[in-house]
């Protein structure tokens, strides 16, 4: 995505997010729901205020945390080969993030919809991207799988980042099937991504042995 356009993009997420809340703020309860447990059954709550003012903030600050990355990285000359495919993923997260509070807005609004069977899809969606970015990722000290044997050696880097990226990939597609499992759906998210650090962290201790043999 170009530079120049991902932060036009991301400033308008970031805006939208703020229209909303102030737009729903006169028609919200006083006390907004905000947390459902895994069986989709509302279990918390928040102030009205805080209720709305927690998404644009949130949106704010990872903007800037994640914008501010590829300019203090000392190897911030290899982000910039991925850096098209690194603000692809600001946009998509940020998306994901203005999404999650539609939802909370509409729940509260009257309409229930079930956080089991949306929730899902869209982590997945967001997980199946960051495995199709993983493999071109080059390597720096703040995105992607940083263990000292990655950063040690661009070999191990490449070669723990190609098979992350398909283990990603699969484990997108696994979190979108937990929409149809309903009470299970967080473990299908969960579950996966856990089985897949471990795998690569292992992967890339024994990768990084086989290359300095």
């Amino acid at each position: 995505m170009n530079p120049a356009l991902a932060r036009y993009a991301i400033a308008l997420i970031v805006l939208a997010s703020l229209v909303t809340s102030v737009a729903y703020f006169p028609f919200a309860p006083k006390i907004l729901v905000s947390h459902w447990n895994t069986a989709g059954e509302a279990d918390g709550a928040m102030s009205r205020f805080w209720g709305l003012a927690i998404f644009p903030l949130l949106q704010a600050a990872i903007a800037g945390l994640l914008l501010a990355i590829p300019r203090i990285d000392p190897l911030k000359a290899n982000i910039a080969q991925f850096r098209e495919r690194y603000d692809l993923f600001i946009v998509i997260f940020l998306t994901y993030l203005l999404g999650l509070q539609l939802l909370v807005v509409a729940w509260n609004a009257g309409l229930r919809l079930d956080f089991n069977m949306v929730l899902p899809i869209g982590a997945g969606l967001v997980i199946f991207y960051v495995g199709t970015m993983l493999g071109h990722l080059k390597r720096n000290h703040l995105i992607g799988v940083r263990t000292p044997r990655t950063l040690a050696s661009d070999e191990v880097w490449a070669r723990t980042h190609r098979i992350s990226g398909r283990l990603f990939m699969a484990c997108g597609v696994i979190s979108i099937a937990g929409a149809f499992f309903g009470t299970w759906a967080l473990l299908f998210i969960i579950a996966p991504l856990l089985a897949t650090v471990v795998y690569v962290v292992v992967y890339s201790y024994l990768a990084f042995r086989r290359v300095t043999r």
